[in-house]
């Protein structure tokens, strides 16, 4: 940027480029190595496979097994604490924004939020359970790269910067001067909408002082800063673990983001209206971007969903691809059209999402049996632990071929409304049809098969009349039981030959009951959710 500053930022950091590179390394190898250590150690001693007859002392057994439980928890722990590792390597890496944007040529992006709202968390998801924690400002930031430097005040007295955007440190003199001095030069102004007296100043000033192309309002979903403790995340961590086969957020953390986000944008309406030359939309609907045309009518940018979605997410409105919902923002800011990348066009033809579903599904089949095939030994059990993601992978595509058939076959009459797509703004509920009796009385009587699973074929009769009796349920609140049961029985049948893998090796034969009682516990649990969701004839 040429000019000199009107302001005092205080020096920056010192910045340690390869030391945060070691950290980071050492936040990704940790887990593996501990899983590694683990798989090692449970086959070196005695198994069926092995071919091996060294004689154990008494009791040697009873130790392996503790050592094997201390492993657990000790690969618990650390992937856990791999976060905190990386987000201290990463931090070391960032450099500073006064530094960035003197070695930058394009101008920059002024990034404007409330300290509260800092390292708030992404719900957007992913179907890819792997990478470091996601915040929201870690996600805007990576997409606006592509524009410029993303920048903003740091919070003062913070140690290490939080990761997305690069911080500079001004003193509470100097805030207001250093924000007109960015206004005045970025190439675009993001503010993260909330209710702090800070930015009701940056947003009444940028108002003032910025043309409205370039300025963009963010109202995604928020929890406040006093709500996120660690009791959330263990609650959400723990209902997500008993709903492998159902993402959606629970209906308490999902009424507190619907509550805060619509908060936080009626205030923005009532406090701003008058800025404005321009009517504001009534409400957000599915949208979280709100930005101006050229001619300076208020627009929300439509919502768009990334390749890799958690669907059931989807269904709640949650999902969001940042960079293909905001290429309408970007392409008005560089005054050219910009063409899709090669994924989303790859993922676009039907074609290709069959073949990327028949290779994961190819993968994940061999990984299943490579225990069998290359022995129960490291390798064969680390490909059989990885076949969990290119099988989720499948999953995903099999999914999507299947809602691309459906929407064929029912090709709707009139555009979608909010209300169809049963998004958080959906003011009303879309319009179900009353099951038949008949129906209804297939779904108890596939309750009750799946309650008597633990004879194993009345659970393989109940998923076939499922499948048999799907298209039925369709269009009805009966749908929602349906897929809950079809999950229920793939996700048990996946857990229980996962335990029949460790069993037959008789040294990890403990947690394969362990995982057999888990499982039971689990399949009583959905069973007796849904049932009781039947009998108020409500969906799941």
């Amino acid at each position: 940027m040429d000019g000199p500053l009107s302001f005092h930022p205080f020096p920056p950091r010192r910045r340690r480029p390869t030391a945060g590179a070691i950290v980071v390394a050492l936040s990704y190898a940790m887990p593996i190595l501990v899983l590694l250590l683990f798989v090692t150690i449970a086959y070196q001693y005695d198994s069926p496979f092995t071919g091996s007859s060294r004689a154990r002392p008494v009791g040697a057994d009873a130790s392996k097994t503790a050592l094997y439980l201390l492993l657990c928890a000790a690969l618990f722990g650390v992937t856990l604490g791999s976060r905190r590792v990386f987000k201290y390597g990463a931090a070391l890496r960032q450099p500073d924004a006064i530094d960035l944007i003197a070695d930058d040529p394009r101008a920059p992006i002024l990034f404007l939020r409330s300290f509260d709202d800092d390292a708030a968390p992404d719900y957007t998801g992913s179907v890819i359970p792997l990478g470091p924690h996601q915040t929201v400002e870690m996600r805007l930031a990576e997409a606006f790269r592509s524009v410029g430097p993303v920048v903003s005040i740091g919070r003062p007295g913070e140690r290490l910067p939080e990761l997305g955007t690069n911080r500079f440190y001004v003193s509470n003199d100097d805030w207001q001067q250093a924000v007109l001095y960015f206004l005045e030069r970025a190439a675009a102004v993001i503010v993260l909408v909330g209710r702090s007296t800070g930015v009701t100043w940056e947003i009444t000033t940028a108002l003032r002082n910025v043309p409205l192309v370039r300025l963009l309002f963010v109202f995604l979903y928020i929890l406040p800063r006093e709500r996120r403790t660690l009791a959330t995340e263990m609650r959400e961590w723990i209902i997500e673990s008993t709903r492998r086969g159902d993402d959606r957020l629970s209906k308490k953390l999902f009424a507190g983001l619907r509550d805060e986000r619509e908060a936080r944008y009626t205030a923005f309406r009532n406090q701003f209206a008058c800025f404005l030359q321009t009517e504001l939309p009534s409400s957000l609907a599915t949208d979280v971007f709100l930005d101006f045309t050229q001619a300076g009518s208020a627009r929300l940018l439509p919502t768009r969903q990334p390749p890799f979605v958690r669907r059931e997410r989807d269904r709640q409105g949650v999902t969001l691809d940042y960079r293909r919902t905001l290429r309408p923002f970007f392409e008005k800011l560089q005054g050219r059209a910009i063409q899709s990348d090669w994924v989303e066009r790859f993922f676009a033809n039907p074609f290709g999402v069959v073949v990327f579903t028949v290779f994961c599904s190819a993968v994940a089949v061999a990984g299943f049996f490579s225990p069998f095939l290359l022995g129960f030994n490291s390798i064969g059990l680390a490909l059989f632990f990885l076949t969990l993601i290119p099988g989720q992978l499948a999953y995903w595509g099999v999914w999507n071929l299947a809602q691309a058939s459906a929407s064929k076959g029912h090709a709707p009459t009139h555009p979608p409304t909010p209300a169809d797509q049963g998004g958080i703004g959906a003011g009303a509920k879309p319009a179900e049809v009353a099951p038949a009796p008949s129906l209804v009385r297939v779904t108890h009587a596939v309750y009750g098969l799946q309650a008597l699973s633990l004879l194993i074929i009345p659970a393989v009769l109940a998923v076939i009349i499922n499948y048999v009796e799907r298209k039925r349920a369709q269009g009805t609140y009966l749908d929602s039981h349906f897929r809950w049961q079809i999950r229920t029985f793939w996700f048990a049948l996946l857990w229980f030959m996962i335990a029949v893998v460790l069993a037959v090796t008789i040294v990890l034969a403990p947690f394969a009951l362990a995982i057999i009682v888990g499982l039971g516990g689990w399949m009583i649990y959905r069973i007796l959710h849904g049932w009781r969701a039947l009998n108020r004839h409500e969906p799941t």
